[in-house]
């Protein structure tokens, strides 16, 4: 049988080691899951808490009514991709915990394609890159953040990371987090103006108007709005 992952349970491991289960969302309240996770009494807990009901799941069979169908569900998040395979991947893995538990025949959602695709960002030109620097001055964080993307061509989960302790030399090293890779890569004259013109000694150079690193998922995404302001 395959491992459900199922959201919002939060599990607690105590000095004596025991762990405990918990289903924590926001605007719900917080309610403790007896038994082992996937018992009957866990799952009629978590169902509960979360205010379904455990055959509930079959009101999602492809389009036996036109409410409750998938697509018709998904379709309204049309404005909101990244939401809609959310939502697509949670639906999956319930109806797969359903029929592992005999509640339903087969799991309808396997049937289901992506729907919405993103395109992602759209390549910068020139063009871009000269108005975004024609608005944003030397020395300001959206120049600092677009030389460290643009001149050492790395995700933004390893931009966010650099500073001062990776620059030895005319060499800026880092570690990618995805394939833990390790690069020297070149320090571009542009990017090294903006570097010296920030204090030194900070461990990394993007900052948060708190004076914190940009280093956490929602952070992250933060620098994403910023590389696509382009005037």
């Amino acid at each position: 049988m395959k491992k459900v992952v199922l959201p919002y349970v939060q599990t607690l491991t105590e000095q004596t080691g025991k762990q405990r289960c918990y289903f924590r969302r926001k605007g719900f309240d917080r309610v403790s899951l007896p038994g082992k996770p996937g018992s009957p009494e866990f799952m009629e807990a978590y169902f509960k808490a979360s205010g379904l009901s455990p055959h509930g799941v079959t009101r999602f069979r492809g389009g036996t009514a036109p409410s409750g169908s998938m697509i018709q569900l998904l379709d309204r998040y049309a404005d909101r991709p990244g939401a809609s395979e959310v939502l697509m991947k949670r639906l999956k893995t319930l109806l797969s915990f359903a029929v592992d538990r005999g509640w339903i025949a087969a799991n309808p959602a396997t049937r289901i394609k992506s729907i919405h695709k993103s395109e992602g960002f759209a390549p910068w030109s020139e063009e871009d890159v000269a108005k975004f620097e024609a608005h944003w001055p030397s020395g300001s964080k959206p120049r600092l953040a677009l030389a460290l993307l643009l001149y050492t061509g790395q995700r933004r989960s390893d931009v966010v990371g650099m500073g001062h302790q990776h620059v030895r030399g005319d060499l800026l090293h880092v570690v990618q987090q995805k394939t833990k890779a390790r690069l020297s890569i070149p320090l571009h004259p542009v990017l090294k103006a903006e570097i010296d013109l920030l204090p030194p000694g900070d461990l990394t150079f993007l900052l948060t108007e708190q004076g914190k690193p940009l280093g956490s998922p929602a952070s992250e995404t933060g620098l994403a709005n910023v590389r696509d302001r382009r005037g």
